[in-house]
């Protein structure tokens, strides 16, 4: 079946309703086949719909891995630029007392 039809009355009432075949011939259908395929086709979105949840946990699950990974990764390089700027200062103090020592030996004797 390829496609189907539901007609309504004006006021909204159910009037009837048919199934198309890919040979474009028309059959009816009853309340009971409708129901029956309404029950198939929800069954088939309800799989779909779940189908799609998985997919969009496992994204939401490779996002927050990948947040975590780049967190992970920006504490690394906060920690190595603290490293850094302390090296940096350490240089400095060592720069001051190697400066120190050089003007008290350049220092004529008294």
């Amino acid at each position: 079946m390829e496609r189907i039809v539901i007609a309504f009355n004006e006021d909204g009432t159910f009037r009837g309703s048919s199934s198309q075949d890919f040979d474009k011939t028309p059959v009816p259908l009853d309340v009971a086949q409708l129901d029956a395929l309404s029950t198939q086709i929800n069954s088939a979105a309800l799989a779909d719909n779940d189908a799609l949840k998985a997919e969009r946990d496992t994204a939401n699950a490779e996002r927050d891995t990948a947040n975590a990974e780049r967190d992970t990764a920006n504490a690394e390089r906060d920690a190595a630029n603290a490293a850094q700027q302390a090296a940096e200062a350490e240089l400095e103090i060592a720069k001051a007392k190697i400066e120190e020592l050089e003007s008290v030996l350049t220092q004529p004797e008294n």
